[in-house]
């Protein structure tokens, strides 16, 4: 970007459902959010657990997105501290990995298997949505 250039962003449709992605990878978060956002999620992103966890305190997102291996505290420790507080415990998180680790990925709601396509992420999404509101 050139010095006096802005990116311009649009404004987020408060109405729409907010998902919350922490991923240490930026591309992985990158993609994540615009395959979310290009379908009408109001999408915030986090690069660490630390910022991950007080993204989600702070804006009570309908779901959750969250790598399990990160630099510093991973994905299981982030479920962990969600579960653990009263405000964000209904909140459904979804682990993203690359490596099949079962007996990791069962301590979150859903398990994304990287890499992963838009429908993928997508149907996850709706399906935790769909499940906390049942």
């Amino acid at each position: 970007m050139r010095a006096g250039t802005h990116t311009i962003r649009p404004m987020p449709d408060l109405s729409a459902p907010r998902v919350v992605v922490i991923d240490d990878d930026e591309s992985v978060r990158d993609v994540t959010a615009l395959f979310l956002t290009e379908r009408g999620y109001d999408v915030r992103v986090a690069s660490t657990a630390d910022d991950g966890i007080s993204l989600v305190r702070k804006t009570l997102p309908q779901v959750v997105l969250c790598d399990i291996e990160m630099r510093g505290i991973g994905g299981t420790d982030v479920v962990a501290v969600l579960k653990a507080d009263i405000e964000t415990h209904k909140i459904p998180v979804a682990l993203m990995s690359g490596r099949l680790e079962p007996d990791t990925f069962a301590l979150g709601d859903a398990f994304i298997s990287k890499p992963f396509s838009a429908e993928t992420i997508t149907t996850v999404v709706q399906r935790l949505m769909a499940r906390r509101l049942a």
